[in-house]
């Protein structure tokens, strides 16, 4: 699909490669809310508080929309990261970028394939990871309000199954922080002793 074709919220996932029934959860989204598009996270030098990051989210504003990309992942010369956020509107079914914003779409576009891709390479283990915290893989399709409370109800299966609303505070998204510390470990930004 070409981005001048892509006139809806749908043709805006499919343009991304996602399913076209994520609209409907953008629809749904309230003032504060954020839909993980997916995250994805591996340690830099064995650091808990350092990651590589693939992340891609929607947050919701009054009167609009912002998406939200980073791609930190070292993995060709020629594969630049990316940071990149942008704007649009939601009239009926029809979506409205702000003007200029095509670069940014695409960039965007571009971190929601990659991972995609990632998901693709998960294996079953990696998967259930997921699974056995009541969650889905990458984090895909998560809606969370602006505590980070999903908006999923998830049950423990004790002797009595209880309801439980999972906490998302941890995986809230902090790019230019990704971007530096990446940029650290990678040596492209070096600090003097003095």
């Amino acid at each position: 699909m070409k981005l001048n074709k892509v006139k809806t919220v749908g043709d805006f996932m499919m343009y991304c490669k996602y399913p076209y029934w994520y609209q409907s959860k953008i629809k749904e989204m309230k003032l504060g809310d954020t839909l993980f598009i997916g995250q994805y996270r591996e340690a830099i030098n064995n650091s808990n508080d350092d990651y590589f990051t693939a992340e891609a989210w929607i947050e919701k504003h009054r009167g609009f929309f912002t998406f939200h990309a980073t791609w930190t992942f070292p993995t060709k010369e020629n594969r630049a990261f990316i940071m990149t956020f942008g704007k649009f509107k939601i009239q009926k079914s029809d979506i409205f970028f702000d003007s200029g914003s095509e670069e940014k779409i695409k960039s965007f576009s571009l971190v929601c394939r990659y991972l995609q891709c990632i998901l693709k390479s998960l294996s079953k283990e990696d998967r259930l990871i997921y699974f056995s915290q009541g969650t889905t893989p990458l984090l895909m399709g998560i809606l969370v309000n602006k505590d980070w409370i999903g908006y999923k109800t998830s049950f423990k299966d004790n002797d009595v199954k209880q309801p439980y609303y999972i906490n998302y505070s941890d995986f809230a998204p902090h790019q230019l922080k990704s971007l530096v510390s990446v940029a650290v470990a990678l040596g492209a930004i070096e600090f003097k002793d003095n």
